[in-house]
């Protein structure tokens, strides 16, 4: 079985990463060169429980 991984590059407020997992990927890396955009998906996702 191959083991899928995701880059999302400039994440910004995407909710691709949150949609990915609840799809089963769990491998998945977002960066952002904003950290206001960091710390809002940070946020979302405790909220989530995904970290």
């Amino acid at each position: 079985m191959m083991k899928i991984q995701v880059l999302e590059l400039g994440c910004g407020s995407s909710q691709l990463c949150e949609n990915l997992y609840k799809d089963g990927i769990t491998n998945i890396t977002c960066i952002d060169l904003s950290s206001v955009a960091v710390e809002k998906m940070q946020k979302r996702l405790r909220e989530m429980r995904y970290n």
